[in-house]
């Protein structure tokens, strides 16, 4: 006799998606693929019912979808479904623009406008995909709060440094498909976001590289454990009792995974975040090789070129991304003395 097991990564991560190609020719012609209006008649629609519901109490945390909303929300419901499908099927990325954010301000305070902002933004991402809240909340706000990404336990998200390319997720058992910014406040200066298609960026390597290169891309590798919740430091109680050198050592050696997993040459996943690779060798204890570094240089040379867009996000910009397919940097930043502060806002789902 013997038993079975399923492993639960399997379930977790999904299946290993379409692979989204971009053309040179579709690179030349960014500007007219990337970006989508938001027609009057649906951002009408969601800041009407976004205001409605968000005065009566509702916030992002709370709202949930019922019969009344979808009567009431048909023609973002329609949206929603064309962005899923570019997201999907078709360009893999979407820079959306024309959400009325005059009308989200209105007759209310600052804080009021921005938690109507982020209602609206969640119901729109919850229509395109299923928003996870698991990790760090239903959405996170990406803001400095001057900590070292250096240190243990700290997002790049909560920082001002610049955040080379990656995708969102270091974890071996979740695997985010889509990932979405909001933008409430654009940075005085820098923050511009960059858009890579890791699709194509792996097939100019397989190219130019000897198989035994390309191939440390494909073995599981350990990553660095970022424990859930606002991403700030190793912080104290139970958090700190996890990351107890010998304990993180073990937990680190179990989150292994590839940078690229191919079903075949139709279907790629990529997960990738240089950073936590080479910090999880370092708290693993593991010897990095040097072929890795070899060809996390590559990848990261070939993402470089392979680069799709670059977008500076203005005041209810939306930018949605198939984690899966994209790599996505952010350069860094600073807030200008007596400006409003660089906000944005992320959220995770699955597609």
């Amino acid at each position: 006799m013997f038993d079975v097991v399923k492993p639960v990564s399997s379930a977790v991560t999904g299946r290993i998606p379409m692979a989204i190609r971009w053309s040179s020719y579709e690179k030349s012609l960014t500007t007219k693929t990337l970006p989508i209006a938001m027609p009057d008649q649906v951002s009408s629609e969601l800041i009407k019912h976004t205001i409605a519901i968000y005065d009566g109490g509702i916030t992002e945390d709370s709202w949930t979808p019922s019969v009344e909303d979808a009567r009431r929300l048909t023609l973002v419901a329609k949206f929603a479904a064309k962005v899923r499908a570019r997201l999907t099927r078709q360009v893999g990325a979407v820079h959306i623009t024309g959400m009325d954010m005059v009308s989200l301000g209105r007759d209310t305070t600052e804080a009021g406008a921005a938690g109507r902002a982020k209602l609206a933004y969640y119901i729109l991402s919850s229509l395109i995909g299923k928003v996870d809240g698991s990790a760090r909340g239903r959405l996170f706000d990406v803001v400095d709060r001057g900590l070292d990404t250096n240190a243990d336990n700290v997002l790049f998200s909560v920082s001002r440094a610049e955040a080379p390319w990656h995708t969102d997720g270091a974890s071996a058992d979740k695997a985010y498909d889509g990932v979405g910014l909001l933008c409430l406040n654009p940075a005085s200066q820098g923050g511009t976001l960059h858009l890579s298609n890791a699709v194509t960026a792996l097939d100019s390597l397989k190219s130019k590289l000897p198989k035994f290169i390309t191939n440390e891309l494909f073995r599981p590798l350990p990553r660095d454990i970022l424990e859930n919740g606002s991403g700030q430091g190793v912080g104290n109680g139970l958090v700190g009792l996890a990351r107890n050198p010998d304990l993180l050592k073990l937990r680190i050696l179990h989150n292994a995974f590839p940078i690229f997993e191919e079903g075949d040459q139709q279907h790629v996943r990529f997960r990738y975040m240089r950073q936590w690779i080479e910090s999880g060798h370092e708290k693993g204890g593991i010897h990095l090789s040097p072929l890795l570094s070899i060809a996390m240089n590559a990848l990261d040379s070939a993402l470089s070129d392979e680069k799709v867009a670059s977008v500076k996000l203005e005041s209810g910009d939306i930018v949605y991304c198939n984690n899966m397919n994209f790599a996505h940097a952010r350069d860094a930043f600073e807030n200008g003395r007596g400006a409003k502060p660089r906000h944005q806002v992320r959220v995770w789902f699955r597609l």
